[in-house]
């Protein structure tokens, strides 16, 4: 499956895990927490995909996900990835006229040998977080992820 199509099931796939995050039989705290990439040597390979899930458990009564996000796509080839925790707080009933907050925050950047990443926006309270990826043959691409209640968007950027 090509990349491009992966990507437009990211939408319903963080709908369900926000779905899940209200759910009684969701996820709990793991026994042994996954270790962080430190080398690029997990980068996503060609047609291996763009998304993965960390992990999934509760924090108190916060819905915690991590994932590891494909960037700067070049020739069918993700040249980095940026790893992020988003945390889901749950929604009281009634439904109160503020919408509590997810937060999003950057744990780490990842790129392939030659690329640099800059974070422009590390995200927080319902904000963006916005990567650039560049290399120094000046090719860039800007990574760019939006994650709140009612609307979800991720852009992996192109390298031009």
């Amino acid at each position: 499956m090509p990349i491009s199509s992966r990507l437009r099931l990211l939408g319903p796939t963080l709908a369900l895990a926000l779905l899940t995050a209200c759910s009684v039989d969701g996820p709990t705290e793991p026994s042994a927490r996954a270790a962080m990439v430190r080398e690029p040597s997990r980068l996503f390979d060609v047609d291996s995909g763009s998304f993965r899930i960390l992990a999934d458990y509760y924090s108190g009564v916060n819905h915690i996900m991590e994932f590891e996000v494909g960037a700067a796509l070049l020739n069918r080839e993700l040249q980095g990835s940026v790893y992020i925790r988003v945390s889901v707080p749950p929604i009281p009933v009634p439904v109160p006229p503020r919408i509590p907050c997810i937060t999003s925050s950057i744990m780490q950047t990842e790129t392939r040998p030659g690329w640099t990443a800059t974070v422009k926006k590390a995200g927080g309270c319902d904000k963006d977080i916005i990567v650039d990826f560049s290399n120094a043959a000046r090719q860039r691409a800007t990574f760019k992820w939006t994650y709140r209640y009612g609307i979800t968007k991720i852009d992996p950027g192109v390298v031009r």
